[in-house]
């Protein structure tokens, strides 16, 4: 490169600099001024007046007590799985903390300990009643659903140091239902096993239902970004967005599906090798509810094997592309690398761009500098690529005036 050049890249680099100074600078004035007002807005806030008491709904309550009675009576004759109280239960590694409810044994919450909204707020890709994972029942020739049912939660750890907890419900006349999460050390994939004791079936079909929360600054971006992946039992892969398609039949046996939003995702696997046998994947993005970015809901059917038990990995974590391949099963292909007509970008994405970040970060947290960083690398790398084509431009301009001499003196006569 000449010296204007140089000059030119150098006074580049002290723009961003002073760019990713001052965005920081603003980020942390923002805050602290919006955190004064609203200490200030809640010493404004008078304390609400005290409730009156409304002599007609004592005498319906009264009047009720007699009916409650005889429920909690109804209640308690009923097996136990069928009369309980819903609580939660934390199980939790490393990088994720999950919220548990005894209540169809199912995370209601999902806090990935390693980030941070852009409020800078702990950041939950998931909480609340909305999230489920629930299985129909074949019991006494009809039907019951996991998520209705009272669980007795076991908290422990396995041998290796693993987390678990063990989810008992007691259906009654031998039949009960246990769904067992394993956690390892740190790492975002959990174990799901659900055995049936007393219930034969063949397979069962399962609800699977997520909520994504809102976390980053701008909303209508999550909801853009929010997909459902699947991989086929046979490898192969398909997704579809949210704002286009808002569920669609899988018509082959699917290894697992995941649920995309900007940053984060989860998956369900199947662990055994026909996969589930058949899906229906869809969302929703197109929601009111300024918290939610979007809500995903899948059916699946999965077979139980020759112990009536069904075996599933579970994924709930960052769109880390290293993270996501470490799992072997192809996740990785969540993240966005280039489509269509750009699928050629996706390989020097995984090969170059890839590899750099992940060196790079290992000893630098500021992502400003690291974008600086590998701009200059991948300008040095490609310099070996336009080194002719610099050298050319070069001698063109030494002899320019010569040429323009001439042109000058012969006008077009090329010979």
């Amino acid at each position: 490169m000449d010296r204007n050049s140089v000059i030119g890249f150098g006074l580049l680099i002290a723009l961003l600099i002073g760019y990713v100074s001052y965005n920081n600078y603003s980020q942390n004035q923002f805050l602290e001024k919006k955190k004064a007002d609203s200490i200030a807005i809640a010493k404004k806030k008078p304390a609400p007046a005290a409730t009156k008491v409304d002599s007609s709904a004592v005498t319906r309550s009264t009047m009720s007590a007699a009916d409650s009675a005889l429920n909690d009576s109804l209640r308690r004759a009923m097996p136990p799985a069928y009369n309980g109280q819903a609580t939660n239960i934390t199980l939790e590694n490393k990088n994720i903390a999950l919220t548990l409810s005894t209540k169809g044994a199912h995370p209601t919450g999902a806090l990935l300990k390693a980030f941070k909204t852009h409020k800078q707020e702990p950041l939950y890709f998931f909480n609340g009643e909305n999230n489920q994972l629930s299985t129909v029942l074949p019991i006494d020739g009809g039907k019951t659903s996991t998520a209705d049912l009272y669980f007795t939660a076991t908290p422990g750890n396995a041998a290796n140091g693993d987390k678990t907890v063990d989810f008992v419900a007691d259906l009654g006349n031998g039949k009960a239902v246990q769904i067992t999460y394993t956690l390892p050390a740190e790492g975002y994939m959990m174990g799901y096993k659900m055995t049936l004791k007393g219930m034969q079936a063949a397979s069962v079909p399962m609800t699977w239902q997520t909520a994504a929360l809102h976390t980053e600054n701008d909303i209508n971006t999550e909801r853009t970004n929010a997909q459902v992946y699947y991989r086929y039992a046979d490898e192969e892969h398909d997704y579809f967005s949210f704002i286009n398609t808002q569920s669609e039949n899988l018509d082959k046996a699917v290894h697992w599906v995941g649920f995309r939003s900007q940053y984060f995702s989860t998956a369900l696997v199947n662990t055994t090798k026909d996969g589930f046998k058949k899906a229906t994947v869809g969302g929703n993005a197109k929601l009111e509810e300024k918290g939610t970015v979007a809500i995903s809901k899948n059916t699946l059917e999965a077979a139980l094997g020759s112990d009536q038990s069904v075996n599933l990995q579970w994924y709930i974590g960052p769109n880390q592309y290293s993270i996501l391949r470490s799992y072997k099963v192809d996740l990785e292909d969540m993240v966005p690398l280039g489509y269509g007509m750009m699928s050629f970008v996706k390989y020097v994405n995984k090969w170059l761009i890839i590899p750099i970040f992940n060196v790079l970060s290992g000893f630098i947290s500021n992502y400003g500098v690291i974008i600086i960083l590998m701009t200059l690398i991948i300008r040095l790398i490609l310099s070996f690529f336009t080194y002719k084509s610099y050298l050319s431009a070069a001698k063109m301009r030494v002899l320019k005036p010569e040429l323009d001499e001439l042109r000058a003196q012969y006008g077009d006569d090329q010979q």
